[in-house]
């Protein structure tokens, strides 16, 4: 029947319930439609770059040949009814690829969900790649996979729109050669439209299942690429299974060029390399490909370069820079990408010299970053507790922090610390009122810094009992100016264990570091607990002379900083040079200073 463009989209069964309700009825659609119709008739207007007008028209050209579009159709065979959509262009890299906007037309309005439309991400691959390491190991078989990507050709045109969809799927397009718009009906799924997302989610999600339960294939759909993987002598009766099912069903694929390469070690899929040549030891790499990170570092050094940004382009950027962090481990790249907030939410900025130097800093950690490493899911784990109280007025215990560690072979250990009138005037004693949220947040690094080695390419949980606390270090920043230093460590002690962390909020009552914070371990005693305060204490002071260096006199330091950066920014010199260690040290100081 084809696919409509309004109304309540089918459920699936397969997706996320959430309901968007719609803001239109069709009959409102079409009494919209009817008042704003010379607006929308001519709607299609020159970019400004005449490179995107000819782009979009040529490619509207090629899809009235391909069969995707009629027209060009005069205005008397459009009902007065029926809507009319504003194609635009985009690039994207070297590319232009045409948007239809059903946005402003009022089509999107009059659509309703009853499902999220969640995508497939690379996580979805990582999670399958670890499952499969894992069996391998308990099965004791040989782990090496290969891989490759099959590529569903113009995907969204494959799908057809039902005699009610091609009423709402007529199109204004800018003619850059008359200089005039031109109307165009769709018959097929366009780019800009909420039930095209639904649509096409449906029927890739559909004919994965089929491959993943039907032909037990190791594949995920990432939009429109398939990456499969498959031991070495499975891989040409993979093909051959994954190529008939999608002739079977209909679909079209890249079956030649550079889109069809066959089974090897790597394989790319929308900017995303990932790297299986250690897969025979149960590892597995995921990162940016080097044309994304390429073009992206082109884009802030030309951001960098104008010294502003407007809303519209920190928007944009900011996805990019998202997308491109999650392929980097740890969580060093959100601080930097946080520097695009607020030109993204208002009208955009000037960039100051803080700005810059955290864009640079991005830049340097998306070429040199680690990435991502996915390896078996270890049944090994650690759950860490941790804790801290704040008395004021007590004259034995007025602050102190706690830690428990609790292996999954039931082993204990923990740490029961006070923190002397040094150490509470640095987190802020005698400035406010209380600073119970600072020594949460101090035990929660104290305790990562001290079992970092024990949690390497291993699970851990950690509990901490303060809401500001666990959100802090998840986002890895804070409003808070103490908590964002201690948070910021934090995220250079997790890179480097390269631990998969969870953090969540466990209540005093139920948190066993409740009273090793209170300077009480007794009951650690009962479970033949190792205490490691000897070690909890010189890593606490060296957390906080890491985090807290500039606020305790050491200006030289900060001033050596600023010079690297200037000299970095100018150009005349590497900031390696500089320091003549380490590109990761140079990161690793400026991150902290900052």
């Amino acid at each position: 029947q084809g696919v409509d463009l309004t109304g309540r989209v089918p459920v699936t069964g397969m997706l996320p319930g959430k309901f968007t309700p719609a803001l239109l009825s069709d009959e409102a659609l079409a009494l919209r439609s009817s008042l704003t119709r010379a607006r929308d008739e001519n709607s299609a207007c020159s970019s400004g770059d005449a490179e995107i007008d000819l782009g979009v028209w040529s490619q509207t050209q090629e899809e009235v040949a391909a069969g995707w579009l009629d027209g060009p159709i005069s205005p008397g065979d459009v009902h007065p009814s029926e809507p009319i959509s504003r194609r635009f262009g985009i690039r994207q890299g070297s590319k232009i690829r045409p948007i239809d906007d059903f946005s402003a037309s009022g089509v999107n309005a009059a659509a309703a969900a009853c499902e999220a439309p969640m995508l497939h991400t690379v996580d979805v691959l990582a999670a399958l790649l670890s499952e499969w390491f894992q069996k391998s190991y308990q099965s004791g078989v040989d782990s090496k996979v290969v891989t490759r990507t099959y590529d569903l050709k113009s995907a969204y045109r494959q799908i057809g729109l039902s005699p009610q969809g091609r009423k709402k799927a007529c199109i204004s397009v800018y003619d850059p050669h008359t200089k005039l718009p031109r109307l165009f009906r769709l018959r097929v799924l366009p780019f800009g439209a909420v039930r095209s997302v639904h649509s096409f989610l449906r029927l890739s999600r559909a004919l994965w299942y089929v491959g993943a339960l039907g032909l037990h294939l190791l594949w995920t759909n990432v939009y429109d690429d398939f990456v499969v993987t498959s031991p070495p002598s499975l891989a040409a009766s993979t093909s051959l299974a994954v190529e008939a099912l999608f002739k079977l069903t209909g679909w079209a694929f890249a079956e030649d060029g550079k889109k069809c390469m066959p089974f090897s070690s790597s394989c790319q899929a929308l900017g995303v390399l990932i790297d299986l040549s250690d897969s025979c030891k149960g590892r597995a790499f995921i990162s940016n490909t080097c044309s994304r990170v390429d073009e992206l570092s082109a884009a802030l050094d030309g951001v960098i370069n104008d010294g502003s940004i407007t809303q519209v382009e920190a928007r944009r950027l900011k996805g990019r820079m998202q997308f491109a962090e999650a392929q980097l481990f740890g969580r060093v790249g959100k601080r930097c990408i946080r520097t695009l907030t607020d030109a993204s939410e208002g009208r955009g900025k000037r960039l100051d010299d803080s700005d810059i130097l955290f864009l640079e800093l991005f830049s340097d950690f998306l070429k040199t970053g680690p990435p991502r490493e996915i390896s078996s899911s270890t049944s090994e784990s650690l759950h860490i507790f941790t804790d801290a109280c704040y008395e004021k007025d007590s004259t034995t215990w007025g602050c102190g922090i706690g830690g428990v560690a609790i292996s999954s072979c039931g082993v204990w250990q923990h740490f029961s610390l006070p923190l002397n009138a040094n150490l509470r005037e640095v987190l802020g004693e005698g400035q406010k009122k209380q600073i119970i949220f600072e020594a949460e947040t101090l035990a929660a690094v104290v305790a990562l810094a001290v079992w970092k080695d024990q949690i390497k390419f291993k699970r851990c949980v950690l509990y901490v009992d303060n809401e500001g606390t666990k959100f802090s270090l998840i986002k890895g920043y804070a409003d808070n100016p103490t908590v964002d230093k201690l948070a910021q460590v934090f995220a250079a002690v997790e890179s480097e264990a390269h631990t998969y962390l969870w953090i969540s909020r466990v209540a005093s009552f139920s948190n066993v570091a409740d009273e090793p914070s209170r300077g009480d371990s007794s009951r650690m005693l009962k479970f033949a607990s190792n205490c490691v305060n000897g070690l909890a204490s010189s890593v606490m002071d060296v957390v906080v002379s890491k985090a807290f260096e500039v606020e305790m006199g050491r200006e030289a330091q900060a001033s050596d900083v600023l010079r690297i950066s200037h000299l970095k920014r100018k150009k005349c010199v590497h900031p390696s040079a500089v320091l003549e260690t380490d590109k990761y040290i140079y990161i690793y100081i400026l991150y902290i200073y900052y």
